[in-house]
């Protein structure tokens, strides 16, 4: 993974909800994706940016007793120009 378009990718077809699993190697998998992802993301300009507004996004609702957060835009590029830049925000957990 080298753009935040493919991390963008990655993070919306992420099993936000492997750790909920009965299969635990569903949930070793999903556990192992999700170190990946953070490896990954801290290695692309906005990543860490884009992974803290997913996780905002996932685990944010009535069912997590707060309103509910928009899913962050997708990046735009453009030949040529930035990518998006994704303001730093205070998620309520680093991690799922």
């Amino acid at each position: 993974m080298k753009t935040l378009t493919e991390l963008y990718r990655a993070l919306e077809n992420f099993d936000w909800f492997y750790e909920r699993s009965d299969d635990h190697g569903v949930y070793r998998q999903g556990s192992a994706a999700w170190a990946s992802l953070q490896q990954e993301a801290r290695g692309i300009a906005g990543g860490p940016e884009l992974l803290a507004a997913f996780i905002t996004h996932h685990y944010s609702g009535p069912a997590w007793g707060t309103q509910s957060k928009p899913k962050p835009p997708a990046p735009k590029e453009v030949a040529g120009a930035p990518e998006q830049e994704y303001p730093n925000q205070d998620a309520e957990r680093n991690e799922p």
